[in-house]
């Protein structure tokens, strides 16, 4: 079918040739190609030049790319001509590019991808130093590739799109329906779920644990725990095409779930119909605010509702942040032997702790007895969300089976 088709485009062109025998149609065979470059050749060492040689030098150059000599349009810009034989090709790639996106989009391909400017074409014979791309730890680094099977498709799914980690060459291999961005981001939102965002991209945890070496001054607390010093993270934000202001600090509230749709917002796919794919996520977009770098898309978060065990819980409003119970989760104690120990906080705690974040970021003065109301409505929002809210879930570690040492189960014992 695919060769029919390529034959029927050939025969076409060539019809047109043969209808136009004008000097200047811009549509050549291989043998006129070749004929226009001699003749543009010999135009340059004639020293008495005819009026049909002064046209050729108008019109055409000779450049040499790689040892093989291409005819090309006279001017500022370049471009390339090209015989009647890569026609078929180049097009076809265009439109396999935009994802079959139709005539315009092709053609917007094509015009984009053949000129080359003198600039680049010169860019392009000096010499560069390439250095090597180097990675010490799993997922620190990530590539990801899209492989055209658009020949040998699997139903409605034409591409393989392979996320490798550029260290230990672990794989993921996910299948496209087409390479459009919005796909591509949905499959590396699920990877980067799966798997952790590379730390390329600015990876965080919920604080540093002080048992091995870790501070997290000046805020209080330690990891585990529903101080500031056990949530808080920070993280970056890099996009020379897209960020409004460089070099700034954004101060606005931001959940970590909060980059699901984030992402998908930065992909165009969070949008009327397309949005509806997804049905209901249980957080906000924040990219029009991280663009301009100020403002939130949520006023609040929970931090914690657990009924079950530690029996605390935690909500941020605004500039407060409410704490029902024990802070600290777990207690850690080290032993001699290097190993530690996990029990439980106390659950019994009725302890209520009120703290404005904003003007006490380190959660040093108890504001609970002075605003009795502020808590009594922040206690209200708390039982609302923890009546639509799942209840916890406490795994079951069995260290005989997965092997994991001290009765815990970790990504750091085990050496690939």
């Amino acid at each position: 079918m695919e060769n029919s088709i390529e034959k029927k485009f050939h025969d076409e062109i060539i019809k047109l040739c043969d209808d136009n025998k004008s000097s200047n149609n811009s549509i050549f065979t291989r043998e006129r190609y070749r004929e226009t470059i001699g003749n543009v050749k010999e135009a340059k060492l004639s020293s008495k030049k005819t009026a049909l040689q002064r046209y050729f030098l108008r019109q055409y150059d000779v450049l040499s790319v790689a040892g093989i000599e291409k005819l090309i349009r006279k001017g500022g810009e370049i471009f390339y001509y090209c015989t009647v034989d890569e026609l078929y090709p180049l097009i076809r790639t265009a439109h396999s590019g935009v994802g079959h996106g139709g005539i315009h989009k092709t053609y917007k391909e094509l015009k984009n991808n053949l000129p080359i400017s003198a600039e680049k074409s010169r860019t392009e014979t000096t010499k560069l130093v390439v250095r090597p791309i180097t990675s010490t730890d799993f997922n620190s680094r990530c590539q990801v590739d899209l492989v055209d099977y658009q020949s040998c498709p699997d139903g409605e799914y034409k591409w393989i799109m392979h996320y490798q980690d550029h260290l230990t060459k672990f794989s993921v291999l996910r299948p496209l329906k087409t390479k459009r961005a919005a796909e591509v981001a949905y499959q590396l939102t699920d990877i980067f779920l799966l798997l952790g965002a590379p730390h390329i991209l600015g990876r965080w945890t919920n604080g540093g644990d002080s048992n091995f070496g870790a501070s997290n001054l000046p805020l209080r607390g330690n990891k585990v725990e529903l101080w500031e010093g056990g949530s808080k993270s920070v993280g970056f934000v890099y996009s020379p095409r897209f960020l409004k202001h460089k070099g700034c600090v954004h101060e606005g509230m931001m959940h970590a779930v909060d980059w699901f749709p984030t992402i998908l917002d930065m992909a165009g796919f969070n949008k009327g119909k397309r949005r509806k794919t997804f049905g209901h996520i249980d957080a906000v977009s924040q990219w029009k605010y991280l663009k301009r770098c100020r403002g939130s898309g949520r006023n609040e978060f929970v931090y914690q509702i657990d009924d079950y065990v530690a029996k605390s819980a935690a909500i941020r409003v605004g500039d407060y942040k409410l704490i029902l119970g024990e802070p600290r989760v777990v207690d850690f104690s080290l032993d001699p032997n290097g190993g530690f120990t996990i029990k439980l906080a106390d659950p019994n705690s009725t302890d209520i702790r009120l703290f404005n974040l904003k003007n006490d970021p380190t959660e040093s003065n108890n504001l609970a007895s002075r605003l009795p109301k502020k808590v009594k409505k922040m206690k209200m929002r708390l039982d609302e969300l923890r009546r639509d809210s799942l209840p916890t879930a406490f795994p079951v570690f069995e260290s005989n089976e997965i092997g994991s040492p001290n009765n815990i189960v970790s990504i750091d014992w085990c050496s690939v």
